[in-house]
């Protein structure tokens, strides 16, 4: 028998009283919502929630939904499903499982993303480039002498579409000492200022 696949969404308001829609109170999943948040920003909105007709329920898509009423959407595409309790719940892992069992082509990944003319949006950093264009050398460096006309770090794409950043995080024993931090930076945090330290520029921002 043939899979029939029937379903259509509607948009629901999420800026009233009583939303229609809830995240899922059982929902095991911790996902990054500032990753999401970028993509949003960055690629719009696609795909629909998934969500129990009779609950409300979100079975897929509770970050999003998440972001959606952070930014302040009125509505949201939904995709009602008319299942039991034990359904719902087994749609939730599902959804989450399905996507962690799945692995990459590294060396296409790698193709995507230094294809790309900036990686904001993809949830992928510049540290991903690196290991895969590290990856990629080591696939096509074969034995020694082989041909290596591949890049070979991140700084040899020759193009200014990725700026590097760096941070030091201190940890201080105790609140004294934390006290004492902020005030010898507090001028720094004021006024954007810059200094040399070891030959290189440094600027103290606050995060």
């Amino acid at each position: 028998m043939s899979l029939k696949i029937k379903q259509t969404y509607e948009l629901v308001r999420i800026d009233g009283d009583v939303d229609v829609l809830k995240e899922h109170p059982r929902n095991p999943r911790r996902g990054n919502v500032e990753a999401i948040e970028e993509s949003v920003e960055n690629n719009g909105w696609y795909g629909a929630i998934v969500a129990q007709k009779s609950t409300g329920y979100i079975l897929a898509g509770n970050h999003r939904y998440r972001v959606a009423v952070a930014k302040g959407a009125k509505e949201v595409p939904v995709i009602w499903h008319d299942v039991d309790d034990e359904t719902a719940v087994r749609i939730l892992l599902a959804d989450n499982r399905t996507a962690d069992l799945g692995t990459y082509d590294e060396q296409t990944l790698g193709e995507l993303l230094e294809g790309l003319e900036t990686l904001d949006g993809t949830g992928y950093g510049l540290g991903h480039l690196q290991v895969q264009l590290e990856a990629d050398n080591g696939a096509k460096g074969g034995n020694e002498g082989a041909n290596d006309s591949g890049p070979a770090d991140v700084d040899d794409i020759g193009d200014d579409r990725y700026t590097p950043q760096y941070a030091v995080i201190v940890t201080v024993e105790d609140e004294d000492a934390q006290r004492a931090l902020y005030e010898f930076l507090e001028p720094y945090l004021a006024e954007g200022q810059e200094k040399w330290a070891n030959d290189a520029q440094m600027k103290v921002v606050a995060i």
